[in-house]
């Protein structure tokens, strides 16, 4: 394949796989914001029903925690989609100038030359 096919082939899997990656944050986005409205309502729905301050203080902690552990599984899940798409990122873009070409190990002398 000639120098140019190949970076028309790179810029393609790489714009694929970025507005793959980015689909599925907005789709995990878009469910967490339901997940939060959910628990809104849920816990909105309580409110009547509270008779004192310890019924009031009880509830704020139980809806601080399902707000707290939901926000951590979907930062959990939105930090492996990023790694898993860098991992496929780094494939490609390792098959694209492998680390014997001429391009990386001269890049790599002039990093090298330039820390000392």
């Amino acid at each position: 394949m000639m120098e140019l096919e190949k970076s028309l082939k790179i810029g393609k899997d790489l714009y694929e796989l970025n507005s793959g990656t980015m689909n599925k944050l907005f789709t995990i986005d878009a469910e967490s914001i339901d997940t939060f409205m959910d628990v809104n309502k849920s816990f909105g729905d309580r409110m009547p029903s509270i008779k004192g301050f310890s019924e009031f203080i009880e509830m704020q902690k139980d809806y601080g925690k399902a707000l707290w552990d939901e926000s951590q599984s979907v930062m959990t899940a939105k930090s492996e989609i990023v790694q898993d798409a860098m991992e496929q990122a780094k494939t490609l873009m390792s098959d694209f100038y492998p680390t014997s070409s001429p391009t990386v190990k001269k890049a790599a002398k002039k990093t090298a030359a330039a820390a000392t």
